[in-house]
């Protein structure tokens, strides 16, 4: 700059060049104008990078965020946008200025309601140009954008039953639905979840602790019996019975019936309860749990085993007492014929023992469900041993108890379950109970599975009912029932029009999906999804996959169908 002064006064001085001194008047202000001009570029070039940064940020907190932001939330959403500024223009000179927004619109025609996010900001830029000489003129500029909208459309809140069977391929099931699940929580915080563990029947937790301090489990099924199958299943599964009687009269039938089960008794204490406590000996479990019955000879004419032990809180423990009484000499026969059967079937849920029109008309609560306690104990004989100690050995065997081998590996004073039911919820913490369980299977009846979701699903009160079945495409064993079922009995039409029905639940739409993942003979996978398509979900919502990135695909598409998208 001094040089040019230089110059120019000795033009001013020269004989020649009379036409300089306008020169020197307009050069500086042709500079000026020609460094505001490139700022004025440059500012604009930075508004549209401000205008990307701000529109790439609303689509963020519109994921990450919800209808009302708690105070934790709005700092986490300026800090987000902050940084996303920050990325498209380094040079900033201060924090941002941002205002941050939402609105919801509910109910809009096309059944869809959404929230919209808008975002405005504000920054402070360096001019490239050092401008101070210009009077009037800041070395910084403020660009700022209009709001910039984030629309987050859902459809309305859901219910969700993932209807599982615990398979050993279907254990990788596990952190897929994990993730699914919290991508349909964040969405919406009304919309709710549940897990039904099917195989063989569905365990349970309880609030009861067994004589050596252990949980106690249940297994549970939704079935209304045939007059010949109706038995109390909850009186009958921890006890032993023998048909080696019944060539005696009724008296003598029915005291050695009851040394049989006496004896039974009486082993379950002694051989489990026992090892519970380590270091208890013989004669304390007696005194703790049993009566001695006298030093007479016993054998199957007394009706009772030298010690008759039983649980004071537990009645059906007690099978000398009235109520006890009563059902043995009522049901002991019924009870012998569901025994027969369930070896037969390796199941309780056959096609000789369902009363399917009272199953179905009765399965929108719990009147039909039964549950029967899970008792910890061999599901083979050790050596040594001629008691079994459950009636039911082939139910809920994803539950874990047969698989370890208790008293050595899975103790009763402290079993592992393996596999639980999870009633419907919004909370992450009890979705994500699902990747502690590890069933290991043990048959599958998959349309009684989806029989024992549907009262869990009647406890929610969305509008939206999503029934979601993942199979690995087989029956073992219950492919007659779920013929029946879905072809003859129209199993998922009844549930739509029973739930649709009712006007507690709040229904106005019920849908079905079946996936068979990784069937051990593809064939299967197929078939089965060709059959619960044409009998249930229709042909868009059954496939058969085969890989863990196919399952995602397809899940990630059923809640982008269900939950709904985000839009600029």
């Amino acid at each position: 700059m001094p040089l040019i002064i230089k110059k120019i006064k000795q033009r001013l001085l020269a004989e020649h060049g009379a036409i300089m001194p306008a020169f020197a008047i307009i050069i500086p202000a042709i500079l000026a104008m020609m460094m505001l001009g490139i700022d004025s570029a440059n500012a604009l070039a930075q508004k549209a990078r401000l205008i990307n940064a701000v529109g790439e940020a609303s689509l963020a907190i519109s994921a990450n965020g919800k209808k009302v932001m708690t105070e934790n939330e709005r700092e986490e959403a300026q800090a987000l946008t902050e940084a996303y500024i920050r990325y498209y223009l380094p040079s900033i000179l201060s924090r941002p200025q941002l205002d941050i927004h939402t609105e919801e619109i509910k109910e809009l025609t096309n059944g869809l309601e959404y929230i919209d996010y808008q975002l405005a900001a504000t920054v402070k830029v360096p001019l490239l140009f050092d401008v101070g000489v210009i009077a009037g003129l800041s070395r910084e500029l403020d660009i700022s954008t209009g709001p910039s909208h984030a629309r987050k459309y859902s459809m309305k809140p859901a219910d969700y039953v993932f209807v599982i069977n615990f398979s050993e391929d279907l254990r990788e099931v596990r952190p897929i639905v994990k993730e699914i699940s919290e991508s349909v929580l964040i969405n919406n915080d009304q919309n709710k979840i549940a897990i039904v563990p099917y195989a063989n029947g569905v365990p349970l937790r309880t609030d009861r602790r067994n004589e050596a301090g252990g949980q106690e489990f249940d297994c549970s099924m939704l079935v209304v019996p045939k007059k010949e199958y109706a038995i109390n299943y909850g009186f009958w599964a921890d006890k032993q019975i023998t048909d080696q009687y019944n060539g005696l009269d009724e008296a003598s039938r029915h005291n050695a019936r009851m040394f049989y089960m006496d004896r039974g008794r009486f082993s379950y204490y002694n051989s489990f309860v026992r090892n519970g406590f380590p270091g208890m000996d013989y004669f304390t479990m007696v005194n703790r749990w049993c009566i001695n019955n006298g030093d007479i000879t016993f054998n199957e004419s007394h009706g009772r085993w030298k010690y008759t032990c039983k649980t004071e809180d537990k009645p059906w423990s007690d099978i000398f007492s009235a109520d006890s009484q009563a059902i043995i000499r009522g049901e002991y026969d019924r009870a012998l014929r569901v025994h027969a059967q369930h070896e037969r079937y390796h199941s309780l849920l056959h096609d000789e023992a369902i009363d399917y029109e009272a199953t179905l008309e009765k399965m929108f609560t719990d009147e039909a469900l039964i549950s029967f306690p899970l008792p910890w104990t061999f599901i083979d004989l050790p050596p040594g041993h001629d008691l079994g100690h459950r009636l039911f050995d082939n139910m809920c065997r994803q539950a874990g108890w047969n698989y370890d081998r208790p008293p050595s590996r899975n103790p009763i004073e402290a079993p592992i379950l393996r596999a639980w039911l999870i009633g419907l919820t919004n909370q992450p913490d009890s979705v994500n109970q699902l990747q502690q369980m590890t069933g290991v299977g043990g048959g599958a009846f998959i349309a009684m599975g989806l029989v024992r979701a549907v009262p869990e699903m009647m406890k929610g009160v969305n509008r939206r009912k999503v029934f979601i079945i993942i199979s690995d495409g087989t029956d073992y064993g219950g492919n007659q029932v779920t013929d029946n079922l879905l072809r003859r009995h129209q199993l998922c039409q009844k549930i739509e029009q029973g739930v649709l029905a009712r006007p507690q639940t709040k229904a106005e739409e019920v849908a079905f999906y079946y996936i068979a993942y990784r069937s051990y003979y593809d064939y299967y996978g197929v078939e089965s999804a060709a059959f619960w398509a044409e009998h249930c979900t229709g042909p868009e919502r059954a496939r058969a996959v085969e890989n863990r990135e196919e399952l995602v695909e397809l899940l990630k598409g059923i809640m982008t169908d269900e939950v709904g998208h985000f839009a600029r």
